[in-house]
């Protein structure tokens, strides 16, 4: 997100916005699958295959019938799919409330934390453009800083759960 917020002369004359469609809806659609996946509540299921199908159709209208989105920063897009997936992260902080040795819960506050912390700074977009430089890369420097706090647990959820390999068969 920093390099589309912060590049020059990368891609398509320096106009590489149109990545973050790809970032958000592909953000979207595998972790929608992910919570999908891990969730055991149908309910809870139900609601993510119903909320991601409605989010992926609406935002494939808006961008066929207005080609001009596609080059530009689409503000609902990115609150839609992050929100959704902040919302498929609750519920599994409901369904993990009281459970002991729940796998996923440090990669799911990291999550939680991350996808909503860049969701608030990328809602204030607009805002930091007509700020000062220094506040516009400090902004998006906290968005990187939860970034890596959001890696550094990935890091602590595969060290507690899947670091033990267990080498069967080997000579």
């Amino acid at each position: 997100s920093f390099v589309i917020a912060t590049s020059d002369k990368t891609i398509n004359n320096g106009n590489n916005l149109f990545l973050s469609h790809y970032y958000f809806s592909g953000q979207l659609i595998i972790l929608s699958l992910f919570y999908y996946v891990i969730l055991k509540e149908k309910l809870k299921k139900n609601i993510i295959k119903i909320l991601t199908f409605f989010i992926i159709i609406f935002l494939l209208f808006k961008f066929i019938f207005n080609n001009n989105l596609y080059h530009i920063f689409y503000l609902p897009e990115a609150v839609l799919c992050s929100l959704a997936v902040v919302l498929y992260s609750i519920f599994y902080f409901v369904e993990s409330f009281g459970v002991q040795n729940q796998k996923f819960l440090i990669f799911n506050s990291g999550v939680f934390i991350y996808i909503l912390s860049s969701t608030l700074i990328f809602s204030s977009g607009n805002l930091l453009q007509n700020l000062s430089d220094e506040v516009f890369r400090f902004v998006w420097s906290l968005n990187s800083f939860f970034y890596i706090i959001f890696q550094i647990l990935i890091f602590f959820e595969w060290y507690k759960n899947f670091r033990k390999v267990e080498l069967t068969n080997t000579p």
